[in-house]
């Protein structure tokens, strides 16, 4: 079986790409789809075939590269993300577990857990300032951690 496939094809098969990536697929969900649609395609094509869309219709290209840019995950340089890292740290920092952090900000326990173990390592120490977040606050929040993990191996 070949993979070749002709140029009227792969324009049918790009502009495909297309309408699945205007429909908010990800690359590889819109591999998954068309592969099931009988039209098989591995998730590199699929990139490949985002590129190629630059050179037949410069609009579309913009128009998916903007959708699949907002389906990124936020980084800390996102002001959002920032603040939410901040409420983390201050929500630790009164005694509030993870799992309760997660559910007020309507987050996952995941997100929340990599806010504070991850992304605030991330953060320079004048930012750190910027946020009203001290070297004291996550001295305490990391002993706490620490006692309530002892805590747990205890009464296993």
């Amino acid at each position: 079986m070949s993979n070749h496939v002709s140029d009227e094809e792969r324009y049918k098969r790009i502009n495909l790409v297309y309408e699945c990536i205007k429909e908010g697929m990800s690359t590889r969900e819109c591999a998954e789809f068309l592969t099931l649609m009988g039209c098989p395609i591995s998730n590199v094509t699929v990139k490949d075939y985002i590129d190629r869309m630059m050179s037949l219709n410069m609009e579309k290209y913009k128009e998916m590269k903007q959708i699949m840019e907002s389906h990124k995950p936020q980084t800390i340089q996102s002001e959002e993300v920032r603040t939410r890292v901040k409420n983390v740290v201050v929500a630790l920092n009164a005694g509030y577990t993870f799992e309760e952090i997660a559910k007020t900000l309507g987050e996952s326990i995941f997100t929340v857990y990599r806010d504070y173990t991850k992304r605030i390592s991330y953060l320079t120490d004048e930012e750190l300032g910027n946020l009203d977040i001290t070297k004291e606050m996550l001295e305490n929040i990391n002993n706490s951690l620490k006692e309530k993990s002892m805590e747990n191996l205890k009464r296993r």
